[in-house]
């Protein structure tokens, strides 16, 4: 997915020593990594994955302010680029999500006046995994069904919900900005 990085792309990190404290920066720029860097990676890996050697590895470049000097070189960093983001939209746990239908549309469950479950077919936007945008089929406050047991969420707070903001990428992309 690395087509998909461009430079002036929102980016934050995060360091093994401070997991809750998020730096914020704009990707500059983005390169394949040196042949050094990738055979040295493969090497010292102790995964049994035949794929991990085909791995291709990349540097991305971005100035981050480093006004109490916690940042040092080779500090090894989780970073985070954002591909896309949307603010101020409907959102449902994207675990309420059920099979996708053949006009591209997904199946969820929505509690009825008697706290039933029914079917209905909703139109998704950005999906990262964990919460998902509905651009139709819901209006804030219906409930949906998520899970077996039948327990209904509502359209607010952990993962849904107006004012929510929905990102999406790959592995470790993703979740609000602070």
């Amino acid at each position: 997915d690395v087509v998909k990085i461009k430079a002036g792309m929102p980016v934050y990190f995060t360091t093994l020593g401070e997991p809750d404290r998020k730096y914020h920066a704009t990707l500059r720029q983005i390169n394949p990594a040196p042949a050094s860097i990738a055979n040295d990676s493969a090497s010292s890996s102790s995964s049994s994955s035949s794929s991990a050697s085909s791995a291709v590895y990349y540097n991305a470049l971005f100035d981050v302010e480093n006004p109490d000097g916690t940042l040092r070189i080779d500090m090894t960093a989780q970073v985070s680029v954002m591909l896309k983001q949307a603010k101020g939209v409907l959102t449902i746990p994207a675990v309420a999500l059920g099979p996708k239908t053949r006009d591209g549309q997904y199946m969820v469950r929505v509690a009825d006046g008697d706290g039933m479950p029914a079917p209905r077919k909703v139109s998704i936007g950005i999906n990262n995994g964990a919460t998902a945008e509905v651009l139709s089929g819901l209006k804030e406050g219906e409930k949906v069904v998520v899970g077996e047991g039948g327990a209904a969420a509502a359209g607010s707070g952990g993962g849904g919900g107006r004012g929510a903001q929905v990102r999406i990428g790959g592995p470790g992309m993703g979740g609000p900005r602070r």
